[in-house]
Parts: C-alpha cells; structure tokens; sequence
C-alpha cells in the first residue's frame, strides 16, 4: 500500500515512519478479534507521541493535530480499517473520553464526502464488536453522532426556511477569506487553463478537450482567485481602476460554494414543504426551461439543460418518494397539470434560477407566462439562491413589450454584498462562473497586466469553469425521478 501523499498532508513529512502504521496494515497490524480496540488505542497513541515528540505540543492541540493526521491517513488511503481508526477517535471525542478543540473526525470525514466509506467502516467495526474503554460499542457512538448532527442540520435548515418567509433571504454572505479558511471544500471544480479571455458558455464547448481541462479543489480554486486579486492590487503599475476593482471583487464578491449551494437547496425545498403542509389547497409550480424555449441561442442546443433545471433536479433530490406521493398533483412540473379553475391564491408559480445579474431572462419568462396565463400573473414569485439587497425589497423589474412593467416579488437564499459593478453586486459559484460583474471583469484585469508585464498571466481558477450539466449524456436523474413517481401514483390511482 502507498504511503500517505507527504505533499498533501504536511504533518506526513514528518511521520513517515509513523504513517506506515496507519496505512500498511498487512505489515504491522494484527487485528485482535476479541480485544481489537486496543489495536486502535495503539495506532492512536503512536501517532499522538510522535507528533508530541516531533511539533512539541500536547492537550488539545495534540488531540487535533492528531485527528488531522488520522483523518488525512483514512481519506489518502481510502481503506476502510484507515477509516475506522478515524471513526474510533471521533467516538472517544463524542462520549468526553476525551477532548478536542477542532472538529470531531467523524464530521470532518462525513463533511469531506466519505460518507459511503463512513458506512463501511462502521459496518466494520460492528462487525468486530470494538468497544471503548467505557465499554460502549463504538460503531453504535458512531452512528449516534452523525444523527445527532443530522438533527441539528435539519434544526438550522428549518430555522433559515423560517427568515427565508419572513425577510425575504436566509443567509448574510460570507466573505471569501472566512470561506477559504474553513475546512473542506475538497468538491473539484473544472476549468479551462491557460486562457487570457472569459469563454462564457464556450467553456463548456466539446470543442475543449482534456488537455485543456484543469480539475481542482474548490478551496484551492478559491485561494488561487484571492492570490490573483492580492497580486492585482499590490500593482502599482496598473492603473487605479484595476487596482480598485480587484479590491472591490476581492472584498465584496458572492461566492456561491457547493456549501452554500447545498445549504440554499435543503432551505428552498424545506420551504416548498412547509407551504404545502400548511396549506392543502397549495398547488407549486417551479418553472424551469422556459429560458431555453424562449432564446433562439438555446432553442437548437442539442444540450438544452441551464442552471434552472439543475437547481431544481437539486431540490427535488431532497424529497423523499413518500414525500413525493404525499403531494402528488400539488407539486408539478408542467404547465399543462396546473387543475383547471385552480383559484390564483391556491397556485404558487416559482420562476427558480440561481441568480439573475441583468434579469432579462427571467424578466422574458414572466412576461411571456403572464401573456400564456394572464389569471396566474399575482401568483408568480422568483426564488433565487442569491440576490441583491435592492431586489429582495423591491423586487425584480420585468418589461413588457408596450413599455409597461411590474416589480415580481423575489426571494433568495443569500443576500448578496452591494459592489462597485455595473449591476450592483458581484456573484459566481462553484459550477458556474458569472461573466457580468466578475468574469468579464476579471478578464479586464488580465488584459491591464498583460499590456503593462512581459510575462503575460492567464484567467484564475473560478473562472472558465466547466458546467457539469452539459457533459454530453447528462440527465436530470431527479427529476425523471419524480416525473416516473407521479406517473405511476396515476396509474395505480
């Protein structure tokens, strides 16, 4: 077996010898079937030692210097007795046996992504019967933890639903520095390197090929953006307008992570729930697509799916089937299954994107569903995941062809910064860089410093990224899910 990746895990320089006792089992280790946990407490211990010895800390910080290693050990070798080392300290941890001031490595596992590995590795240690020294069984802490997490999870999504009715949004916006600081973010995102330009849509163009294909850690993508903007502003042989707008992006940009997409996701889909249990009158109708019909630039795309589709595939996948044949014909996806004579108060239409910068294009599907169902234009409300301060009071702006308009009540998960920009706020996220406000202006600040350097620079990471919705073969798995459900629940009905 490898050892640990010393580049990756920076605490692994310096532990090789003790490395090999976490991830070359075969060669050190001897499972004892019937006292197994102090094999465990064995590997456990050695590393603390060693990184007592070799850093000259202890307490606490030895503890979470020592869960670092221990988890870091469990996700670069990806054995599940790696794994259950890991889940024995964050079961110790757990029940007080003893104290850490980080996260716990069982959260820190689950929130990299190893949740199916989680899994097995509990399957593991129950198999063995590995108990602590408390005599409790360790796989049965484990499992104890996570869903104790889950339920403040599910507290804290109910809780941010709650302020999503009542002001509007949910959520202030981090800033770049405290999201790059926090741990995880290990989702990949890819993008096209070596680019002096932003390629909008072409950048997910099969014309791409691998080569020009760059995946990496959205933390890292992240850091790379930060370092980029810190380099354009500490140049002074740019002009002052770079200067000042690098520092803008870098201060005030909305940057939508996979958590905070996840995050918005659980929010919006709590929220659907909470209005068809309260209500059940309530028919929601989520309207996605109707971009694509309406623009000619998508109409003949042989890969029509946008970022509305995705968004809503996301909120689908947090209803469960039971759930999705409790509300059966009160939650549907086609214009045509809204019931005739539902009274406008009965109907909730919901224009879903992620964000509208310039808002033309929902500003286009609003009014062409007004002029398609005149009697449904007051129950017509935009859920965004991100929105500026101005349009969650207000609303948004939408032009109809006469000149007459309407500001449609909009709602949206995060409440973006107010920047210096164009359109008043600069938003992108982690499948999908945002040209108005941030990718064009990123690519203002790239031409400034090629024409001014010898040594030209290309596009950070962020931007150019490769939408994975339009991989060719791509579907929307949920909500075909859901779509078979509520056909079925009509036959059988």
């Amino acid at each position: 077996m490898n050892e640990i990746d010393a580049d990756a895990n920076p605490v692994a320089t310096e532990l090789n010898s003790t490395s090999q006792i976490i991830t070359d089992n075969e060669n050190n280790i001897e499972f004892d079937q019937k006292k197994p946990i102090e094999v465990f407490l064995g590997e456990i211990n050695d590393v603390s030692k060693k990184i007592e010895h070799e850093f000259g800390v202890s307490g606490p910080e030895a503890i979470l210097e020592t869960d670092k290693f221990l988890v870091d050990a469990a996700e670069h070798s990806g054995a599940v007795k790696d794994f259950d080392t890991a889940l024995v300290q964050g079961a110790r941890e757990a029940v007080g046996e003893i104290s850490s001031s980080g996260p716990n490595p069982i959260d820190t596992i689950e929130d990299d992504g190893y949740s199916k590995s989680v899994n097995d590795a509990v399957i593991d240690l129950n198999s063995k019967d590995v108990l602590l020294p408390s005599g409790e069984n360790v796989s049965e802490v484990v499992i104890e933890h996570i869903l104790s997490k889950e339920d403040q999870y599910q507290e804290y999504i109910i809780e941010s639903m709650k302020k999503l009715e009542s002001q509007k949004f949910c959520f202030e916006t981090p800033i770049l520095e405290a999201q790059i600081k926090e741990d995880g973010r290990k989702n990949e995102i890819v993008y096209i390197r070596n680019s002096k330009e932003g390629l909008k849509l072409g950048s997910s163009s099969v014309k791409f090929e691998a080569k020009d294909q760059i995946a990496i850690s959205e933390h890292d993508a992240i850091g790379a953006l930060r370092d980029f903007l810190c380099e354009i502003y500490k140049d002074k042989d740019l002009t002052e307008y770079s200067r000042e707008e690098a520092k803008d992006i870098l201060d005030n940009i909305t940057w939508i992570g996979e958590k905070e997409y996840n995050e918005a996701v659980s929010v919006i889909a709590e929220y659907w729930k909470e209005k068809l249990r309260k209500n059940p009158n309530i028919v929601i109708f989520p309207v996605v697509g109707k971009i694509a019909e309406i623009y000619p630039e998508y109409r003949f795309d042989r890969n029509r799916i946008k970022s509305d589709g995705w968004l809503l595939d996301h909120i689908l996948s947090k209803f469960t089937d039971d759930e999705v044949i409790e509300f059966n014909n009160r939650l549907i996806l086609d214009q045509k299954d809204i019931p005739k004579g539902l009274p406008a108060s009965d109907l909730q239409i919901v224009l879903l994107d992620d964000w509208a910068i310039s808002g033309d294009q929902l500003s286009k599907v609003y009014t062409t569903l007004v002029k398609e169902m005149p009697q449904y234009k007051s129950s017509m409300e935009i859920q965004l995941i991100a929105a500026k301060e101005s349009r969650l009071n207000n609303g948004l702006r939408c032009r109809f062809n006469n000149g007459s308009k309407d500001m449609v009540p909009l709602r949206a998960c995060f409440k973006a910064k107010d920047t210096q920009s164009d359109y008043g706020s600069r938003i992108s996220g982690f499948y999908s860089a945002v040209d108005y406000d941030f990718e064009n202006s990123i690519q203002r600040l790239v031409e400034n410093y090629n024409e001014v350097h010898e040594e030209s620079i290309s596009m950070p990471p962020t931007t150019n990224i490769v939408r994975p919705y339009r991989a060719v073969g791509y579907e929307l798995a949920e909500i075909k899910r859901v779509k078979v459900l509520k056909s079925t629940k009509k036959k059988v009905g």
